[in-house]
């Protein structure tokens, strides 16, 4: 038995190979902050533009090949439900915001 494990500690050691996936999903919460000189809505009055809304998404990223240069892409979505500032004669009406990217990675 102790020859057993004797020769098992004597084995050369091998490298790890754990391997981080190639996939990573993600997801964040924040504000989205719309400024005065945005141009959603076509509104020119500035209640009828969309307001600053919280700002729900995600992430999926994909990184097929990890080295000392890593090239990837990922695609990235988010939804800030908004709405509408009001007047006396305007009530406030709904105004979400759906946003979308996909871009392409170097990572050094």
């Amino acid at each position: 038995m102790r020859a057993g494990i004797l020769a098992l500690l004597a084995l050369p050691a091998t490298p790890a190979l754990a391997e981080p996936a190639p996939f990573e999903a993600s997801g964040f919460i924040g504000v989205s902050y719309l400024g005065g000189d945005i141009g959603l809505g076509d509104a020119v009055p500035a209640d009828q533009r969309p307001q600053t809304a919280p700002a729900f998404g995600g992430r999926l990223t994909f990184v097929p090949f990890r080295s000392t240069l890593s090239l990837g892409g990922e695609l990235e979505a988010f939804y800030a439900p908004a709405k509408t500032g009001s007047v006396a004669l305007r009530p406030a009406a709904d105004a979400p915001i759906l946003a979308y990217r996909a871009l392409l990675f170097l990572r050094v």
